[in-house]
């Protein structure tokens, strides 16, 4: 497995399948123990990338990350369930994302046809599973690029997000 340094240009470019929040029971503060937890996290899934990034909850100050992962694994979520011991079953939970869409105006005076994005809020269902080491959330990725502007927006000039690229067997 290889970290790769966080390249924020190619990051909306690369197609990604779930979007995935973790927050662990312990508070993790040092690079290596997010990397750790991680790698942890994902043990057993086969993927070919993962896109993480750490930041602070607003009140606790206790880190969680979010997780963009591109996998054909089709057993994610009984393997996360694994990984954190959970004996819960993993329930729907729904929550609203910001998804940027075009829209096409048509000026009345001039009548050019012009794009303007727009920003608006959609629900996505997701599950949630409850575990010992943590709680994650796993929802499908509609729009990369709003995916990608959402888990970056409270980072610290990116000194939290890092890459995990898959080994290839070769």
């Amino acid at each position: 497995m290889k970290t790769s340094i966080f390249n924020g240009i190619n990051n909306a470019t690369l197609n990604y399948d779930y979007n995935i929040r973790y927050r662990p029971r312990v508070n993790v503060t040092n690079p290596t123990g997010m990397e750790n937890q991680i790698i942890y996290l994902f043990d057993g899934i086969n993927y070919e990338q993962i896109y993480y990034v750490w930041e602070n909850d607003f009140c606790s100050k206790h880190k969680h990350s979010h997780s963009m992962i591109k996998t054909n694994d089709e057993n994610i979520i009984s393997i996360l369930q694994k990984n954190l011991i959970s004996k819960r079953e993993p329930f729907l939970e729904i929550s609203k994302k910001l998804i940027r869409t075009d829209r096409y105006l048509t000026s009345t005076t001039t009548k050019i046809r012009e794009n303007r994005p727009i920003d608006r809020y959609i629900d996505v269902e997701g599950l949630k599973i409850i575990g010992k080491h943590g709680d994650v959330f796993v929802e499908p990725i509609l729009s990369v690029a709003a995916s990608s502007i959402y888990i970056s927006k409270y980072t610290d000039r990116g000194l939290t997000a890092n890459f995990l690229l898959q080994q290839s067997c070769s």
